[in-house]
């Protein structure tokens, strides 16, 4: 998830069906309360991340039949609202595969994946999670992959807020509760060693 700075602001609010009409051929953008809001391109990092972990998790989910990983699309949170984000990875339950339409998703998946850079303003993760958080998204996964310390943070929705469920490091066994049976590690999923990145019943998916 990169950094996001504000486009010229339009002579008026700009609503989810004008703004998915507008060009796709300039940068990446997201929609914050009728306001257009771009994104700067990811690095090959975080691409690698995203590609190495959407592969995984798209493995266990369709061996399991539990739904469908979306790679990088956007999601209308609030159509109403005019507010539309672009996680790097979504997870729908087989419920929730209904709230694909026209190629985006509407509503409320039960997990979203964001992969971090530096660059990121903890002002803007902190209001997307606020968003996510009143709109009832279970589960945020944060990927601190070009941090000192690197980490995957797991949050989890209770009692009205988001609290931090699990912490691993690059070298520790990330066993997320959403997926029963999945453990992943940081370390050589940076490296792009999928094999290596997971354990148990997930290396024979890989």
């Amino acid at each position: 998830m990169a950094t996001m700075s504000a486009l010229p602001p339009p002579t008026a609010p700009v609503d989810v069906d004008k703004y998915f009409k507008l060009p796709v051929t300039g940068p990446r953008t997201e929609l914050v309360f009728g306001e257009v809001i771009e994104m700067p391109a990811p690095s090959i990092s975080h691409n690698d991340l995203l590609h190495d972990l959407g592969h995984i998790l798209s493995r266990w989910v369709r061996h399991h039949t539990l739904g469908r990983i979306c790679f990088d699309n956007d999601l209308v949170l609030d159509e109403s609202a005019a507010l539309v984000y672009r996680p790097d990875l979504q997870y729908l339950t087989v419920e929730q595969c209904s709230q694909i339409r026209n190629g985006r998703v509407y509503g409320c998946p039960e997990l979203l994946i964001e992969i971090l850079s530096p660059s990121d303003y903890p002002r803007h993760l902190a209001r997307k999670l606020d968003h996510y958080r009143d709109h009832g998204i279970r589960w945020v996964w944060l990927f601190h992959h070009e941090d000192p310390n690197p980490r995957i943070q797991e949050l989890e929705l209770l009692e009205g807020k988001f609290q931090e469920r699990s912490v691993a490091a690059a070298d520790e066994w990330f066993e997320p509760a959403v997926f029963p049976g999945l453990r992943l590690k940081l370390r050589p999923l940076l490296a792009g060693d999928q094999k290596s990145a997971v354990q148990g019943k997930a290396s024979d998916l890989i």
